[in-house]
């Protein structure tokens, strides 16, 4: 593959991550969208294309345990907060 395509296409790859971090990020207000889920695919997703080292993995396995405690603390608090205004169990 020539030199210019594959400076390239890593070019395009970053410019992909940090956009959709950045939708990801954006969407932490609107609770209808999982923003740090687009954060985590998108980062799964530049070290397939990038590919992963040792401290890659190690970071990724960093985020993915980020990302599971604060998918978890936005569930519990979503449901903390929708039964103290009344919702029902079975709602939530």
């Amino acid at each position: 593959m020539p030199e210019w395509l594959t400076v390239s296409t890593d070019i395009l790859v970053q410019v992909l991550t940090v956009t959709f971090m950045l939708v990801g990020l954006g969407v932490l207000v609107v609770p209808i969208l999982p923003g740090l889920v687009i954060i985590w695919i998108a980062a799964l997703g530049y070290g397939i294309a990038a590919g992963f080292g040792v401290q890659g993995w190690i970071l990724f396995a960093v985020m993915t345990v980020l990302m599971i405690g604060g998918s978890f603390a936005d569930n519990l608090l979503m449901a903390t907060s929708s039964r103290k205004e009344g919702a029902s169990w079975l709602s939530i």
